[in-house]
């Protein structure tokens, strides 16, 4: 599946049948790395029609080097994008680190949104001199940069286009429910908290780790069940 939007052709793939899962992937990912390698893509399709796809600048989606084009929820607005291709109707959506910071503004602009899984979150998910710092390293192609994908100049672009959300200043409780799963060793899982109904859930794991628990798995596949 393709869908383009302003431009940037965005590769998708999609599973099972019923209510809509959009899922959303960490920076440096891809649909492919972090949904369907792990069987959890599969876990949502059980359950639910699972729609996945690669974010621009990464995967098999186009990769602008502009920092303008990762600009003004951009990410957000392709989800957007792809739900009405799709006439998806009124879906949930669950993501991973940027993917989660992405579903965070997806359901600020699209009233379709009904429920959230937001993994790998917290307050420090926001840009930082850290991604300006690698955004000079990887445009440069200075190789103390820590992250080295196929283009770096898309890479550099997006990290210099700071388009991970300022989750810090967001009112977050007038969305939601939202169930936030979160490694024991990564983000403070209070951050629930902070949205409509939220949730808490925590697993095995760091930030790198907690998605490929089983118990991730099982609370991934649970949050289906209850939106079914």
């Amino acid at each position: 599946m393709r869908v383009q939007r302003d431009g940037v052709q965005l590769h998708g793939i999609e599973a099972g049948d019923g209510l809509p899962v959009v899922l959303l992937h960490g920076f440096g990912q891809s649909s492919e790395s972090e949904w369907v390698r792990t069987g959890l893509m599969d876990a949502v399709a059980e359950h639910r029609r699972a729609v996945a796809f690669d974010a621009r600048g990464h995967g098999r989606s186009d990769r602008p080097t502009a920092a303008a084009a990762y600009g003004d929820r951009a990410m957000a607005w392709d989800v957007v994008a792809i739900a009405d291709e799709l006439a998806l109707g009124a879906y949930d959506v669950a993501g991973y680190s940027m993917g989660a910071a992405t579903a965070v503004e997806v359901a600020f602009v699209d009233r379709r949104v009904r429920r959230l899984l937001l993994g790998g979150l917290g307050d420090d998910t926001t840009p930082t001199w850290t991604y300006r710092e690698q955004a000079t390293l990887l445009g440069a192609g200075d190789p103390r940069a820590w992250f080295h994908p196929e283009h770096h100049d898309a890479a550099a672009a997006w990290l210099a286009g700071a388009i991970l959300p300022q989750l810090a200043g967001l009112d977050l409780s007038v969305i939601g429910p939202a169930t936030v799963v979160n490694g024991v060793d990564d983000k403070p899982a209070s951050f629930a908290d902070r949205f409509r109904g939220g949730r808490a859930v925590v697993v095995p794991g760091d930030h790198g780790a907690a998605l490929h628990t089983p118990e991730f798995r099982a609370a991934l596949s649970a949050w289906c069940l209850e939106g079914a």
